[in-house]
């Protein structure tokens, strides 16, 4: 897109200069009226090159744009599968303990039973995170998933980027000093 305005504004300062030009050379003819009309189409014709270019560049661009939708819906169906689907529902934390299991995984929070994800973790120990957690006041429901221990970090990239939860980012902008 800047590369775009850049562009446009190389055209139009080469429109201004032109236009200076026409200027000088009307003034040295007799016939003022042809010499601009002649100016104006050289300049109409190098205007319609260059957007022609620029139309060829977007397309281009588009082309690009498309592959990267593919190439991203590729990869959100693969970590899907090998990952799970991001949970539609949740159980509260207090309610639940017992049935959290004492194994690796990820770890979806939210503010209520059908809410969404707010925050994405990993623990080696699902139920004793999800126990102690330093959310859990503001975050008191609670889902998960099995994931072995060797892909935690992934599989949390995964779902962090995907569902891109804002308390993720809101406690490492807090960590940093910003709000």
């Amino acid at each position: 897109m800047i590369d775009i305005l850049k562009k446009l504004n190389e055209i139009e300062l080469c429109i201004n200069r032109q236009r200076e030009n026409c200027r000088g050379y009307a003034n040295a003819y007799n016939d003022p009226t042809k010499q601009d009309l002649l100016c104006f189409a050289e300049d109409l014709g190098k205007g319609i090159a260059i957007c022609d270019e620029m139309y060829e560049k977007l397309l281009i661009k588009e082309k690009e744009i498309e592959r990267l939708k593919k190439d991203l819906s590729v990869f959100l169906e693969d970590g899907l599968k090998k990952y799970g689907d991001i949970p539609k529902t949740f159980k509260k934390i207090d309610d639940c303990r017992n049935e959290i299991p004492v194994k690796p995984g990820i770890y979806f929070l939210s503010n209520c039973a059908g809410g969404d994800v707010r925050y994405v973790g990993k623990s080696s120990y699902l139920q004793q995170r999800l126990t102690y957690h330093p959310h859990s006041y503001m975050l008191p429901y609670c889902a998960w998933r099995l994931i072995k221990e060797k892909d935690l970090d992934y599989a949390e990239c995964f779902y962090i980027g995907t569902i891109r939860p804002d308390y993720n980012f809101a406690c490492k902008d807090m960590d940093r000093g910003l709000k």
